[in-house]
């Protein structure tokens, strides 16, 4: 996935170099313990508290060009 991202999107090239799917994994229960994600029906998806720290989080993360791409990007992990 995110070779594929990498080549359409900057941002995630350093992602495409490889990745660790213990780090991934832990990283994820890390997430989901903090109820920033939740898992249902076979995906995670943003709780609202969530989805309110990445909205106030990016602002300050993420320059414009690079919010764009998350913005385009997420259409692929919601096809994931």
């Amino acid at each position: 996935v995110f070779e594929d991202l990498a080549r359409r999107f900057a941002l995630f090239a350093p992602m495409a170099a490889g990745v660790d799917p213990g780090a991934v994994a832990k990283a994820l229960q890390t997430l989901e313990q903090s109820k920033i994600i939740e898992r249902g029906e076979g995906r995670y998806s943003l709780t609202a508290e969530g989805r309110a720290h990445c909205v106030s989080s990016r602002k300050t993360l993420f320059n414009q060009r690079d919010i764009q791409e998350l913005d385009q990007a997420a259409g692929v992990f919601d096809s994931l």
